[in-house]
């Protein structure tokens, strides 16, 4: 787990700009609520002061109409920012969060959390390891802890949400700048009482691309069997299609062919402004509550499988067209 673990904000390999982020992905197993918890570095290219930044993003499926997107961001100066001597623990201000836990607060909005997890033993790495040491893609995507269980609470609105039994996912994501354009998403489901884990994303190689010539990369397991999508020779054939709602992708590799669709609910969807270390802003329209389905043909034979997902799967898509419609919380 640790290089996937590692921060690497202090690291002078990235003096001239970093953006990187721990995403905690959040789910109440009866389906009501879901939640994101993000701790993100942001060192500008220009020399400018680096920040820290911790996000909290609420998905509340019971909620009335208007009411069921809630978020909430503070920004702290880089001094008040720190990692372990392990690099294990990473510290924005009094948000503390470490491979076990995730403890923090955003005073100003009354938000709290307080949550423990264990990792697990299916870590992903979703690029092939060479690009790791590269400088493409620009943004580098892990997810240290993929089958977690939760305990614990949050508190925000005079709410306090019982996370006790909740499923949670953590991702890492850095690099020198964001990819103008993506779509990343990830989903748990069950095929013939198997569990089965995905997670995926696409990278379009043209700032105005959507749909071919994208990197598109999606690793699996099923009941702890890893199946990858994510070869060199697989991601120069995998296909996908990024609209503005929803991501389609076509990926094969050496088990067979993986065929998925997502899609945002009308009334589930969070806008946020994503800051480039250039100071250029983006938008990230974000759901932890995303439908859509998984389909599955093994190569050789064998039973072919769906899986829907429902208002329980993440999607996010990042774009430069501001003028997306949905009211930025953050």
């Amino acid at each position: 787990m640790d290089d996937l673990w590692a921060p690497r904000a202090f690291s002078t390999w990235y003096r001239k700009g970093l953006v990187e982020s721990y995403s905690l992905k959040i789910n109440d197993p009866k389906g009501g609520w879901a939640a994101r918890v993000r701790y993100t570095f942001l060192k500008p290219s220009n020399h400018e002061s680096a920040c820290g930044e911790c996000w909290v993003v609420f998905f509340d499926r019971r909620g009335s109409d208007g009411e069921r997107v809630s978020g909430w961001k503070e920004t702290y100066d880089f001094q008040h920012c720190q990692v372990s001597s392990d690099r294990s623990e990473v510290l924005i201000e009094n948000n503390l969060l470490t491979p076990y836990m995730a403890k923090g607060s955003l005073e100003a909005a009354g938000v709290h959390w307080n949550l423990q997890f264990q990792p697990d033993a299916h870590p992903n790495r979703l690029l092939p390891s060479v690009f790791y040491r590269e400088w493409m893609p620009t943004t580098k995507v892990t997810s240290p802890v993929t089958l977690g269980t939760c305990s614990g609470s949050i508190q925000f609105s005079g709410r306090t949400l019982d996370a006790d039994g909740a499923l949670v996912s953590v991702g890492h994501n850095w690099g020198r700048k964001h990819t103008p354009r993506y779509a990343w998403g990830q989903a748990r489901g069950v095929v013939d009482s198997e569990p089965i884990f995905w997670e995926g994303f696409s990278l379009p190689l043209a700032a105005d691309s959507t749909s071919r010539g994208s990197l598109t990369s999606c690793v699996m397991t099923v009941s702890g069997r890893p199946y990858r999508f994510n070869s060199v020779g697989s991601m120069a054939n995998n296909r996908a299609e990024i609209g503005r709602r929803s991501w389609h992708f076509h990926c094969q590799g050496r088990d067979g062919l993986l065929e998925g669709h997502l899609e945002f609910p009308s009334d589930g969807v969070a806008a946020l402004r994503y800051v480039q270390p250039d100071g250029t802003v983006l938008a990230c329209l974000n759901s932890m509550v995303s439908s859509g389905v998984l389909s599955f043909i093994p190569r050789g034979g064998g039973k072919r499988w769906s899986v829907k997902l429902v208002h329980d799967a993440a999607l996010e898509i990042l774009t430069p067209d501001l003028d997306h419609g949905v009211p930025v919380l953050a």
